[in-house]
Formats: C-alpha cells, structure tokens, sequence
C-alpha cells in the first residue's frame, strides 16, 4: 500500500507535467534519509513542479512520502506564486497530510520574497491544524552575495505549538562558486525542541555540508550531509536534489 502512495504521486505528477508541455516547468525531485543512532532509518521523497503560467503567475504543486521509525505520512500540497510590487513576489499554498494512523492535518504555507541582484529577504509562515493540535512556524531569512562566488544565508525560525509550547531555531551556512559549474557549503542549526508534550525544552545543533553541479543553464545536481546531535539521540541525513527545468 505504501509502495502504491509512492507511484500515485509520481504518476500524477508526472502526468500533469507532459500534459503542460507548452508551459515552462520546473521539475525538483528531492530524496533524503535519516539514520537514527539507535539504528532506525527514515526516508522521504519529494517531487515539485512548478509550472509558469504567465508572467505574474505561477502553479507550485507538490507530493511527498515519508517513512519514519514511528509513522508514514503522505502529504500532497497546491499553490499559487505571484508578483506584488518591483522585486517581489509571494507563494500562498494548501496542503493534506494522512499518517498511517489515518489522521489528517491541514497545512497552509504563505512565503514572501524580495529580491536584489547581491540580496534575497525571505518572510515565512507555516500553519499545521489537526483534530490534537495546532502549530505555527513563523520565519525570516536572509540570503546576502557577500563576494562574487561567496554567499551567506541565515534563517530564524520560531515554534509556537498548542502541545509543547516555543521552540526555536536557527540555520546558517556559507556557499563558494568554484568555477562555472561547481561549489562547495558549510553550514549548521541551533534550536529548542520538546521531545514530547510532557519533556522540558532541551537543545540540539547540526553541522552541514554539501556540493553542487550545473552541468548547463537549467539543470542542477545537489549532494547534502548533516549531522544533528540531540540529548536522546543523533541522526545522520544524506540528501540528493536534481533540480531541471523543461
């Protein structure tokens, strides 16, 4: 049945992508594991589209499964991109996730973006509703071109959850162009979490790196490991992205 979710999702996807050939689309296909030090693993695939329908808009949609050691999800997510002044544009999209316990949140994701040639802002919301509980991830990030082929990104994000209370976090990390079609990034987290509603807020931080390849305008490989360090646990994350444009 989990193998079934998988392929539906594809096959959608990928249905709808050839059946707009005529449009410009974007095609991100995103695959990660997470290997628990208690020798548990999880796995999650993404697949986006993002189809350009005119200059002011633009339909995202996206699908994902997750395995996790404690549940399965799959969420399926649909949303509009559009302009609102000079250098700016917003993101506003729905979303349904079903565990394998049959439970059903609501998601609602609102992004606001301004862009300059050395510089992108980035305001973020996400809201999680279910029938147990409600929680909201405001966020801001900022993304400056500190060099020619040095980047640095930042982004604070705050957890206000109905169960457990605030968390927060923070992600950084620096990027380096070497040449026209390679770079290299380092980079990490800081951050609250709650192992469960009735735990005391405890502390956890990353290390990350990874590599990317542009073999040509409009396709792009990315390779990233992580290694996040928590009281009860570590986790180590290998993430693959190919990112192509049609």
């Amino acid at each position: 049945m989990k193998t079934k979710t998988v392929l539906i999702i594809f096959v959608f996807l990928t249905a709808l992508s050839i059946s707009l050939q005529a449009l410009p689309v974007r095609w991100i296909t995103t695959f990660d594991t997470d290997v628990y030090s208690y020798d548990e693993t999880a796995v999650r695939l993404e697949e986006v589209a993002i189809l350009r329908l005119n200059p002011v808009w633009t339909v995202v949609l996206k699908g994902e499964w997750e395995k996790a050691p404690a549940e399965t999800k799959t969420t399926g997510t649909a949303g509009l991109v559009f302009g609102l002044f000079p250098g700016s544009y917003m993101e506003v999209s729905y979303g349904l996730s079903v565990d394998d316990g049959k439970d059903v949140s609501h998601l609602v994701f609102t992004d606001l973006y301004y862009e300059r040639p050395n510089l992108l802002l980035l305001l973020t919301h996400k809201l999680e509703l279910n029938r147990d509980n409600i929680t909201s991830l405001p966020g801001f990030g900022v993304k400056w071109g500190a060099m020619d082929r040095l980047s640095l990104w930042g982004k604070y994000t705050a957890a206000i959850d109905q169960t457990t209370g605030f968390d927060n976090s923070f992600w950084g990390e620096t990027e380096y162009l070497i040449g026209a079609k390679f770079s290299v990034k380092a980079g990490g987290t800081v951050g609250t979490y709650h192992e469960d509603g009735d735990s005391p807020r405890s502390f956890e931080y990353s290390f990350l790196s990874g590599l990317g390849f542009t073999p040509r305008g409009g396709m792009r490989f990315s390779w990233q490991a992580a290694y996040l360090i928590r009281e009860e646990y570590n986790v180590f994350t290998n993430l693959l992205v190919a990112d192509i444009r049609f």
